[in-house]
């Protein structure tokens, strides 16, 4: 059984210095998306966390479907509802996500599209639907963290959620 919470939070504050005072807005934002046990609309079933550790220019191909090794064994996708990267700040380049031949479409548009992660940055994207992204052994089933080519280690965090 699997429920939880995703919660985003802003809190910004920019002011403007007076001779009299000062002018300030005050920017808070939230987003919080409940998830509960199942295969419907804001239901997740499956979760996979790992903290993935790695030199300049290697992929890391997580194989969605037969699934990555999970806290309780394999973690097997049939869709994907969400994904969160978050790159060290002490990177010394930019992680990418995506752009694999047999990977997910997901959020990318195509296999073989990406996003840059640099360091200290997130990539989080959510698909709360009933039916995500489809998640297809063989075809459509790769999410590929590559790290850059320059010289260094890297560390991320990678979260995934689906059914």
């Amino acid at each position: 059984m699997l429920s939880g919470t995703f919660n985003l939070r802003l809190n910004f504050l920019e002011a403007l210095a007076q001779d009299l005072g000062d002018k300030q807005f005050n920017l808070v934002k939230g987003f919080m998306k409940q998830f509960t046990d199942g295969t419907g609309g804001n239901q997740v079933q499956k979760l996979y966390a790992d903290i993935l550790t790695t030199v300049q220019s290697v992929n890391t191909d997580l194989d969605l479907n037969p699934g990555p090794t999970g806290a309780f064994g394999a973690v097997l996708f049939n869709t994907l509802k969400g994904i969160l990267v978050l790159a060290d700040d002490l990177n010394p380049g930019d992680l990418t996500v995506g752009n694999v031949t047999n990977g997910i479409v997901g959020p990318f548009g195509a296999a073989t599209n990406s996003i840059k992660v640099p360091p200290g940055g997130a990539f989080v994207s959510l698909n709360p639907s009933a039916t995500g992204w489809t998640v297809t052994a063989g075809t459509a089933d790769l999410l590929r963290i590559a790290s850059a080519a320059t010289v260094g280690n890297y560390t991320s965090n990678i979260i995934l959620l689906g059914t």
